[in-house]
């Protein structure tokens, strides 16, 4: 979405004078743990199941604190987001961003539930359970 901000050319101007990095730079060097959702259309929201299509995955864990260890269950699609917002990233991630630090989607190895765990770091191959 593009709106307008007014004219930042002496903000510019002044950047360029004091050297300054950009926030990109910030973030790939300062903070590089910090996941930035990705700008893709159609790779986040809601994910709709195909047999009931008014059930979404839902991921609701009992303890604001922890994240990751429950399951990823099917629920009555309810549009606002949060416990149902997943992101389809470049890296072949389904992440659920909304809580830190975000979890990934993953099959679990004993059953054949779906659980929420950490997500693996830049350059580690994804998890094959």
């Amino acid at each position: 979405r593009q709106e307008a901000f007014g004219d930042v050319t002496e903000r510019r101007k002044l950047r360029e004078k004091l050297g300054c990095k950009s926030f990109g730079w910030f973030l790939k060097n300062i903070y590089p743990d910090l996941h930035v959702p990705e700008d893709n259309p159609g790779m986040f929201g809601m994910l709709k199941n195909r047999g009931k299509a008014d059930h979404c995955f839902d991921y609701n864990p009992t303890d604001d604190d922890v994240v990751v260890g429950e399951r990823v269950i099917l629920y009555p699609c309810h549009g606002m987001g949060q416990n149902q917002f997943f992101e389809y990233s470049k890296d072949g991630e389904l992440r659920y961003n909304t809580r830190t630090p975000a979890g990934c989607v993953m099959g679990d190895s004993v059953s054949t539930y779906l659980t929420i765990q950490l997500c693996r770091g830049h350059g580690e191959p994804v998890p094959t359970h």
